[in-house]
């Protein structure tokens, strides 16, 4: 990949890519849920771009939101960024957000922590010479955290 645009499109692509696998082998669905990539929203004149937003409709007036911030980026992401996102949530009226990418700093994840509505996932890119690229996402959780560290 030739440009930081080429692996965040990446980055999106593959979490669109298991959430639409995901949405399609749950069972007890209303419709079908749709997942959109690069959806603009705008609330109060201010226009939000969301990587991946997923509506699930599971019932007559039971409609989800869940939306995806996906970091492709070679330094960690700050606390900047996970202000942003937890901002985004609220104005996209989300259930709850998921911020991918491949490490945070400490602060970053301290700020995550103060809204229940994000959970950090952890992507790691597999060596493109040894196949197709492939991104693999891990749940973070206290025994992955690393306390004390600038980057997780």
């Amino acid at each position: 990949m030739d440009t930081a645009k080429d692996k965040g499109d990446a980055l999106e692509n593959a979490v669109a890519a298991i959430e639409e696998v995901i949405l399609q082998s749950s069972a007890g669905l209303g419709r079908q849920p749709i997942v959109e990539k690069k959806k603009i929203i705008r609330v109060d004149g201010v226009r939000h771009e969301i990587d991946v937003y997923v509506t699930a409709d599971l019932a007559p007036g039971y409609k989800s939101i869940f939306i995806f911030e996906c970091k492709n980026w070679k330094e960690a992401v700050d606390k900047n960024a996970i202000i942003i996102f937890s901002k985004k949530i609220e104005v996209s009226h989300a259930t709850s957000g998921c911020f991918v990418a491949k490490s945070y700093t400490s602060d970053a994840v301290s700020q995550a922590k103060g809204d229940p509505r994000i959970t950090l996932l952890l992507a790691a890119e597999h060596d493109p010479e040894s196949g197709p690229e492939v991104f693999q996402f891990f749940t973070r959780t206290p025994e992955n955290d690393k306390a004390g560290r600038d980057d997780v």
